[in-house]
């Protein structure tokens, strides 16, 4: 009869390497001289420059007399602290903010039991290089709070975790520090240690003689999402282990495992009394690494759709990869034998995480036309959605301003502006061959702008003009009449664009010196 005890026994000895800092002296030439040479001795505060740490040294080598230690003294020697174990003197060791000096010594050892150590733990990995032994104690949810970090236990020569309580804990990578998986541990140095972790089962026999053990050797699987990778440590797993290239690139199982081990071993005493863990010690951790993408498209589709609302493409879709963050800008396309009505989605803005779409959508151009730009011609926009725009004009400042609102007309021609009466027509937004006309104010010269081109009106806006939003809605060129926009390059205030459905009005103010800026937008009477 056969019993098993089971030791889940992670054993790590951290066999990294270190690099002692030696310092080596230039012999001096002889000189002869009728003098001896007389050398100024060196201060402690010059090469320990902690005070806490020179009375600890001190209560070791020197009786406690700072004034008798020199380096000298401390070649070849070393120290132990056990820290949280009924040794006041030793607990002082937490209050040392600056080790340098320690490197005097051949090595030094720390033990921590049930304290607080991250801080002090930090101050070594920047001052100190000669740690050998570190050894962990009871509850590490008390000595190391916010987990293990083994870039900092890699300074020691060993590390070992005795009788510790159950302590799931997690370590966050980044893309600094660890950004391509189908690399081995090894290769990617993220500890800078190697080594093996190892669940050890002991078989006994009735007299609890060892007979025998087995070691099977763990790997690390993850299992990949789109964008958010969770990576865990399972030594129970069956080692599934996916690679990618680069961040934000699609995962791929390649049914492998990691070429080495993790480089963490963990040296575990089964309990001493009931009140730890009955025999079996884990330590688990949870590595979560967020993928960042770094690219993104804009995908700009051409097409319009049919009666039965089903997209038909006109032209190739037009895909352009770019930087998340930056700008993008897409462009109308002139389709033959087609025109283009509205866009759905944004013509520029920026690249975000996921794929933009803009959507030129188009209108086949009719066979015999209507004519609607001959005023004797009616257009074919029903009446009961037209809306007319009025036209008001300031003789102060020569601004126009252009509003479907019968109350804004009436109210801003009670402030004096000239009454014009309607300019042209608009559409309701309700109409399915509704254009939107954005309209913008600037702050600084009271001027009205408007324009179909949303592009147009973020670039506008961009110059310091206050966005206003939709002003109305204008139909197709198939649909309309052209309203044409003249600038007037020598104004100095509002007034500078004028926009009217009277192709002699837009000639008249061309011939005073005006610029023709062609075709607005068109007016659906």
């Amino acid at each position: 009869m056969f019993k098993k005890i089971k030791i889940s026994l992670f054993s790590i000895a951290l066999l990294s390497t270190f690099s002692l800092a030696t310092v080596t002296a230039e012999a001096e030439d002889a000189v002869e001289t009728s003098l001896p040479t007389v050398r100024a001795a060196e201060s402690i505060d010059d090469w320990m420059p902690d005070k806490t740490l020179q009375r600890m040294v001190a209560d070791k080598y020197t009786g406690g007399d700072v004034s008798l230690l020199t380096p000298e003294i401390l070649a070849g020697e070393s120290i132990q602290w056990d820290i949280g174990q009924g040794y006041p003197e030793d607990d002082e060791l937490l209050t040392v903010v600056d080790f340098t000096g320690m490197e005097k010594l051949d090595f030094f050892n720390i033990s921590v039991t049930n304290t607080n150590f991250e801080e002090t733990l930090d101050n070594i990995v920047k001052t100190a290089n000669n740690l050998k032994y570190l050894h962990f104690y009871d509850n590490l949810n008390l000595t190391l709070p916010n987990g293990l970090d083994f870039s900092k236990l890699n300074m020691a020569e060993q590390v070992f975790f005795w009788d510790c309580f159950y302590t799931p804990k997690t370590i966050t990578l980044d893309q600094n520090n660890y950004s391509d998986f189908s690399k081995s541990y090894d290769e990617l140095g993220l500890l800078n240690l190697s080594g093996n972790v190892v669940e050890r089962s002991i078989y006994e026999d009735d007299n609890y003689v060892p007979v025998s053990e087995s070691n099977p050797q763990f790997s690390y699987a993850y299992t990949p999402s789109t964008n958010d990778v969770s990576f865990s440590f399972d030594p129970e797993a069956a080692g599934i282990v996916y690679d990618t290239d680069l961040a934000g690139k699609t995962f791929t199982n390649d049914d492998s495992q990691l070429e080495s081990e993790p480089f963490i071993r963990l040296t575990v005493d089964s309990p001493e009394n009931e009140n730890k863990i009955d025999g079996d010690i884990f330590l688990h951790l949870n590595f979560e690494y967020l993928v960042a993408k770094t690219e993104s498209s804009v995908i700009a589709k051409y097409g319009m759709y049919d009666a039965a609302g089903n997209w038909v493409s006109l032209a190739d879709d037009v895909i352009t990869p770019g930087l998340i963050g930056t700008d993008y800008t897409t462009t109308q396309k002139i389709i033959a034998g087609y025109t283009f009505v509205k866009v759905i989605g944004e013509p520029t803005g920026k690249y975000a995480e996921e794929d933009v779409t803009v959507t030129y959508v188009y209108k086949k151009k009719p066979s015999t036309p209507s004519e609607p730009n001959n005023p004797d011609t009616p257009g074919s926009v029903p009446d009961e959605v037209l809306l007319p725009v009025w036209r008001a004009y300031n003789f102060g400042d020569g601004d126009h301003l252009y509003t479907t609102s019968r109350d804004e007309y009436d109210w801003i021609v009670g402030l004096g502006w000239q009454a014009e009466g309607i300019a042209f027509h608009s559409v309701t937004p309700a109409y399915e061959n509704a254009l939107p006309v954005y309209r913008l104010y600037n702050p600084n010269s009271g001027e009205h702008f408007y324009t179909l081109s949303k592009a147009e009106y973020e670039a506008v806006a961009a110059e310091g003009w206050n966005k206003e939003g939709i002003g109305y809605y204008m139909v197709p060129e198939n649909l309309g009449y052209a309203i044409y926009r003249v600038f007037n390059p020598n104004a100095t205030g509002p007034g500078s664009h004028l926009f009217t459905k009277s192709r002699e009005e837009a000639d008249w103010l061309i011939s005073l010196g005006w610029e023709d800026e062609g075709i607005a937008f068109y007016s659906a009477r």
